[in-house]
């Protein structure tokens, strides 16, 4: 009886086929699946914040009034960072770094193209959580509001951008986690572009998913 099989030029043909098809798909499927890692974390570390201001404001009553007027460095250093750090699983303290040397050296705006931070940043609180999360506390004038910045996967992974990974959050007055909003996060001239995105992100089901 006759036995048929394939030749060696017909498996390496299908071989070929399938590592062009795989070639064309894996970029799609590894994208998807990053979107996805990344608003699975937003949304945990959006609620882990949410529960750590919840706590502050039962034990410290007086947060928000006792840090609005503080300058910035004070407000961020010696009020905000000490009140949210004794409630999380810390890995890393960097000790209040300047906060140029991260941000400058590793972070853009929503579109990649300028730098998120330039020399009229100062220093504020920098800490590293267990599950590689980055947490910055910062203020603005007068700590009005205060602000909370978040790196969903640290500054090692990357794409450390501005509404992709790093989302920014303020303090409101009822010690509610609030996404933080500036003016010019929309204007793509603006090194700023994309740093209000934690309101989409919260609000639009697609938000992650659409990420170019």
């Amino acid at each position: 009886m006759k036995k048929y099989g394939f030749t060696l030029a017909e498996i390496l043909i299908t071989l070929g086929i399938i590592g062009v098809v795989a070639a064309l798909t894996m970029p799609s499927l590894i994208h998807k699946q990053r979107n996805k890692a990344l608003e699975a974390q937003f949304k945990k570390t959006y609620s882990m914040l949410a529960q750590v201001l919840l706590r502050v404001s039962v034990d410290e009553p007086d947060f928000y009034n006792d840090i609005t007027g503080m300058n910035s460095v004070s407000g961020a250093i010696t009020k905000l960072k000490p009140a949210l750090i004794k409630y999380m699983n810390v890995a890393k303290d960097y000790n209040n770094k300047d906060y140029i040397d991260t941000l400058q050296e590793k972070y853009t705006n929503y579109d990649g193209k300028l730098p998120l931070a330039d020399a009229s940043w100062g220093y504020v609180g920098q800490f590293v959580l267990s599950d590689g999360t980055m947490i910055f506390t910062e203020c603005t004038s007068m700590c009005t509001p205060a602000i909370i910045i978040a790196d969903l996967t640290g500054p090692e992974k990357g794409p450390n951008r501005a509404g992709y990974d790093l989302f920014a959050f303020a303090i409101g007055s009822k010690m509610e986690l609030l996404p933080y909003k500036r003016g010019d996060s929309e204007d793509k001239a603006s090194r700023f572009y994309g740093f209000s995105n934690a309101e989409k992100a919260l609000s639009e089901p697609d938000y992650f998913k659409n990420l170019p």
